[in-house]
């Protein structure tokens, strides 16, 4: 039987932990990046939510619809 997780419980003993030591882990590289490509969709990310940028380039932005432009850098 494989362990399950819902939300931040886990039924197998040190296994919460591994997974909240994961997303320090790449939150942490997230915030020491130079630079981060993703999709307008994907920038709408949870793991990018806390993340502020000086500087936000879009390319191929004439292909997006108006409102998912707006959407991402909010």
């Amino acid at each position: 039987m494989s362990p399950t997780c819902s939300g931040n419980s886990c039924d197998e003993p040190g296994l919460g932990i591994a997974i909240s030591s994961l997303h320090a882990c790449m939150y942490t590289m997230l915030q020491e990046a130079d630079v981060i490509c993703c999709t307008c969709v994907g920038a709408g990310d949870i793991r990018l939510a806390k993340i502020r940028f000086s500087i936000i380039l879009i390319d191929e932005s004439t292909q997006v619809e108006w409102l998912i432009n707006r959407v991402t850098v909010m």
